[in-house]
């Protein structure tokens, strides 16, 4: 074929056109950039015993800086030191930019942590929850915290540490201690008889006397920690007081004299009449006051160094060796300045019972009156700003912060101005939820947060003291608190930061492992966390709702009035019919195994359970039930009015004995297989395998 020339240049011109777009790329392609962020795409937050295998595997999404799945990426699995195996250890990223792998769970209880790592990205972390194989049958449930006891218990005596650690023990042997914000009781066994005398360096470190059941011996008993021990006995001996500069230099005197020096106890003979107050004023040596009115310097020999009235001696306190006061049993105050006894003042004609202060300049006496000495005069308080008849103990860590108890546990704080009543109203909890047995959140009225780390609980406030209705978490450095206002808290493994929420919460909420979180909110609304922000999900449906509980973000179950039941596939709710006419209170569930508990239109309630898509009553109880957790489908939980407590072992619902009849509010079963439940009065119950 001949081209003229005109139809060569054309060809020409077509040929380079045609080539030139050949060697540019696709105008409709998407230029896909390095990975820049990884995302959970699967297998977040599941739960199963300890060293199985997750029934889900480990899957995460990379992605470049416009969102867009990066392909052919090596992703790095790792995990924590306990938390099992991730098989296989490294990925590569699909067309999706999708990575898996399969993960077997460490043999410790609780909360594990793996991670997904690309270089150049910030990792990711996956968590689950081992749950520890138990043995069936009962739990053994014993109270461990309650506010102060109702009036008529008998206080032994008060002492503390510092303003934030103040203690109280009672003749039964139960521990209370202030932390700063309130009263609370410390975990404690029985002592081995009941208690007459205390002191203590710190609320883990507390001596008492006391006397067996049977009267037929005297005994030091050391609480520590959250167990009283008998440290030493005398067969027919009686101890009345006892005090010390530390655990290893203490004093217990009464029928005979004993000393501790860390290691020993080193009986000494009394040297007159029986002995009724101590005071250590250096190491290994004390002065020792008795019923004759002698008082007695004592290392390893007693020497007396007077008998000033011949009246019984009832209390002693020291700043040192050459200034101490001495109290008698007819109101006088001796003083000793290292050469002599003088008297001091007089207030008869009831006795001097217990004395404390800072220094020589700041010193109370109580007993039938309240005095304070100020270094120059004495000042005897009006009847009404001192507490009445009864009181047993004072004890000061500054000249604004002196409490004072009385034998029927009536509190009184002096701030630096004023003796006010200080009746710590027993705070009721309302919500439960820990990362493991031994980190536990508790909250309630006031915005009380109770924490326990396994052997202690400690108090804290949320700001603005808003009552705390629910705390719900996924991590021990994750959690959310709840209130009836339109504000929640975010704890984050040191404290609790407000965020607003725009709307008042009505109810428990529930946290996902990825940081979503969804609570009830305002009628036909649920309130949704996305990390940062709430935002509210109209539901559609009028009803007040109480309870949501979710197995993923996309899965979610809301419960409420009228037995509204409501799921969200993270589009929209749907409802779905309950069955059940009362309002619903709780839900919880595991996968597809769902369980709600609801009022029965009565004084009782009704247990529902999802069967597939349909929803039924299994179980009725006589009693309100309130509060619902569980473990494993074959191990759930439900609580509420008279201290109900049921479990479902898998085969059918039981009642378990706790032993209280006051209204449970809540109820958290521990990974490693404990259930804690809280309520009315301050109360916590623990049940144990």
């Amino acid at each position: 074929m001949v081209l003229s020339r005109a139809n060569a240049r054309a060809f020409v011109l077509a040929a380079i056109l045609v080539g030139s777009l050949a060697a540019c790329e696709d105008p409709f392609s998407v230029r896909v950039g390095p990975p820049a962020a990884l995302r959970h795409a699967g297998g977040n937050g599941q739960s199963d015993t300890v060293g199985a295998v997750l029934s889900e595997s480990l899957a995460v999404r990379v992605i470049d800086a416009a969102g867009n799945p990066v392909e052919g990426v090596t992703v790095f699995w790792g995990h924590g030191a306990t938390a099992g195996i991730v098989e296989p250890p490294t990925s590569v990223t699909d067309t999706l930019g999708i990575a898996r792998t399969s993960w077997q769970l460490g043999r410790v209880p609780g909360g594990q942590i793996a991670t997904a790592t690309v270089n150049g990205v910030e990792p990711l972390a996956f968590g689950a929850t081992a749950l520890a194989v138990v043995r069936p049958g009962p739990l053994t449930w014993a109270l461990v915290h309650r506010g102060l006891p109702a009036p008529g218990a008998r206080a032994i005596g008060i002492a503390g540490a510092h303003a934030s650690d103040v203690f109280v023990a009672v003749e039964s042997g139960r521990v209370f201690w202030f932390d700063g914000f309130g009263w609370s009781e410390l975990i404690s066994n029985a002592p081995p008889g009941p208690l007459d005398a205390m002191w203590g360096p710190s609320s883990v470190a507390i001596f008492a006397t006391g006397t067996t059941p049977a009267g037929d011996a005297g005994f030091v008993a050391s609480f520590v920690g959250q167990h009283w021990t008998n440290r030493y006995a005398r067969a027919g001996g009686r101890f009345h007081a006892l005090h010390g500069r530390g655990p290893e230099d203490l004093w217990a005197v009464g029928s005979e004299i004993v000393h501790y020096d860390g290691a020993t106890w080193m009986p000494i003979p009394v040297p007159g009449a029986t002995a009724r107050a101590v005071w250590a004023v250096a190491p290994g040596v004390a002065f020792v006051g008795d019923d004759g009115g002698a008082i007695h310097r004592v290392d390893t020999a007693a020497t007396q160094l007077g008998n000033p009235l011949g009246v019984g001696i009832r209390a002693l306190y020291g700043f040192s060796p050459d200034e101490v006061y001495a109290g008698d049993a007819a109101g006088t105050v001796l003083r000793w300045n290292g050469a002599q006894w003088s008297i001091a003042a007089q207030f008869g004609p009831e006795p001097i019972v217990a004395m404390g202060g800072t220094g020589p300049d700041d010193l109370w006496v109580v007993g039938g009156v309240y005095a304070h000495f100020d270094g120059g005069a004495w000042r005897v308080l009006d009847p009404d700003d001192a507490l009445p008849t009864g009181t047993v103990g004072v004890w000061a860590s500054a000249p604004g912060n002196v409490w004072a108890v009385t034998d029927s546990v009536r509190l009184k704080l002096f701030d630096g101005a004023a003796w006010r009543e200080h009746w710590d109203s027993p705070v009721a909890f309302e919500g439960i939820w820990g990362s493991s047995a031994s980190d536990l959140h508790v909250c309630g009225g006031q915005g009380t947060v109770q924490r326990f780390d396994g052997n202690h609980w400690s108090t804290e406030r949320l700001a603005g003291w808003q009552a705390c209705r629910s705390v719900h978490g996924s991590a021990a450095t994750f959690a959310l608190a709840s209130t009836r206002g339109p504000l929640a808290y975010r704890f984050d493994g040191g404290g609790w930061e407000r965020s607003a929420t725009g709307a008042p919460l009505g109810g428990a909420l529930w946290v996902h492992a990825s940081g979503v979180a969804m609570a009830p909110g305002p009628a036909g609304a649920v309130l949704r966390y996305d990390g940062t922000d709430w935002s509210p999900l109209s539901t559609g449906s009028p009803a007040v709702l109480h309870a949501v509980w979710g197995n993923t973000p996309s899965d979610v179950w809301a419960g409420g009035t009228g037995g509204t039941l409501l799921h969200y596939d993270g589009v929209g709710w749907t409802p779905v019919a309950s069955g059940a006419t009362g309002t619903i209170r709780r839900l919880w569930g595991v996968g597809a195994d769902l369980w709600a508990v609801a009022d029965d239109g009565s004084s009782g309630s009704v247990v529902l359970r999802a069967g597939g898509a349909q929803w039924s009553t299994v179980h009725a109880s006589a009693e309100r039930l309130l509060a619902l957790h569980g473990r494993t489908a074959a191990d759930v939980f439900a609580a509420g009015a008279g201290g109900t407590m049921l479990r479902w072992d898998g085969q059918q619902w039981r009642a378990e004995a706790t032993g209280l009849t006051d209204t449970l509010t809540d109820v958290w079963a521990s990974p490693d297989g404990d259930v804690f439940a809280v309520g009315a009065r301050g109360v916590i119950l623990r049940g144990r395998r």
